[in-house]
């Protein structure tokens, strides 16, 4: 799941998350979109030295089978399949790269974009403007302009005033100023439409599914799992309550939420719902989190005291994960990644 919270000083309630350090966060991100932290050992967490974390990027996709990342002289250098040539790489300076499904975008040091590979849909085509983020869907490419406001292109459209952006296996869903939610890209499976008609404050997609909480701080989830009607998991309320949601993470047919009965709060208890097939919706660990995040069959949440939980997925992520404390962190589909204080990235779980 790739979620990018963009703060929009457009957009004021009192409900919204407070704004996040941008670049310390989607430098994060996009390392943590890599399918492994590109060590040989999968069993052993994989350490991104201080300084280091700027040169991985990637999106997470089983299909995909390329990425490219940025070396400590900031060019690109390409590995894996060529079909489209996504892995034809440009020469010259960089700050930021993204990969696609068959394409990848990067971010020159002027703020100007150049993509490669597959252009079937545009996404290879960026507009001639100046962005400070820029971030890849499977068919489609969305970038963060210096004045706050959002463009995609490919297989999306145009949003603006985006508080929160999150990208979907072929969807991606945007918070808009207004608290409105848009969502475009492939609708298969109800992922993009229809919408509740509800005012949000936060939103998360992930493979064929999205969630979102209102601002009565309840729970809506549409697409493809059965997500709808959660059931009741760890004697936790999981839809439906007003005042209870903060924040929430979609997993591929699962979700998990964070609870408290203070809308302002930071902090909260864990709720999931959905499969259970890995042990990723029940039993949920105890404790007070302040950020939760779910891969396919795993979540992952962070406590108050900088420490990480995780359960579900695969035995070589919850059995390694790290002891260290982290800022942030975000889930993969079979792996974890998160970001400590001095700026390193730690990652553990599959790395294939």
């Amino acid at each position: 799941m790739f979620r990018s919270h963009i703060s929009n000083p457009r957009a004021t309630n009192q409900y919204l998350k407070p704004p996040i350090n941008k670049t310390a966060f989607i430098v994060f991100v996009l390392a943590v979109l890599l399918e492994a932290c590109g060590n040989d050992n999968a069993d052993a967490p994989t350490v991104l030295e201080p300084g280091s974390e700027q040169v991985l990027s990637g999106l997470l996709s089983p299909e995909r089978s390329h990425y490219c990342q940025l070396d400590s002289s900031n060019t690109i250098i390409c590995n894996g399949h060529n079909s489209h040539g996504q892995t034809d790489q440009p020469e010259g300076s960089f700050s930021a790269i993204t990969n696609g499904w068959n394409h990848t975008c990067a971010l020159k040091t002027d703020g100007t974009t150049t993509c490669w590979g597959s252009n079937e849909y545009g996404q290879s085509t960026p507009p001639q403007q100046t962005f400070q983020t820029i971030t890849a869907g499977a068919y489609h490419t969305c970038a963060l302009k210096t004045d706050g406001t959002t463009t995609c292109w490919g297989y999306t459209g145009l949003a603006d005033q985006t508080i929160d952006i999150t990208v979907g296996s072929w969807h991606y869903c945007i918070l808009r100023g207004d608290q409105k939610i848009t969502c475009e890209g492939d609708n298969a499976h109800n992922q993009i439409d229809p919408l509740p008609d509800q005012l949000f404050i936060d939103v998360s997609a992930n493979a064929l599914n999205t969630c979102a909480i209102d601002i009565n701080n309840s729970v809506h989830c549409w697409g493809y799992a059965d997500l709808k009607v959660p059931a009741e998991n760890n004697g936790n309320p999981t839809k439906g309550e007003p005042g209870s949601f903060f924040t929430v993470a979609t997993g591929r047919d699962h979700a998990c939420g964070l609870i408290t009965g203070n809308p302002d709060s930071t902090y909260g208890t864990i709720s999931c719902w959905g499969s259970n097939n890995n042990g990723q919706a029940s039993p949920v660990p105890t404790g007070n989190y302040t950020e939760i995040s779910s891969g396919w069959g795993h979540s992952c949440g962070l406590r108050t005291s900088g420490t990480v939980t995780c359960w579900g997925g695969v035995e070589n992520l919850w059995n390694n994960t790290p002891s260290q404390i982290f800022t942030t962190i975000a889930s993969g589909g079979l792996h974890a990644c998160g970001l400590q204080s001095d700026g390193a990235i730690l990652c553990w779980g599959a790395n294939y």
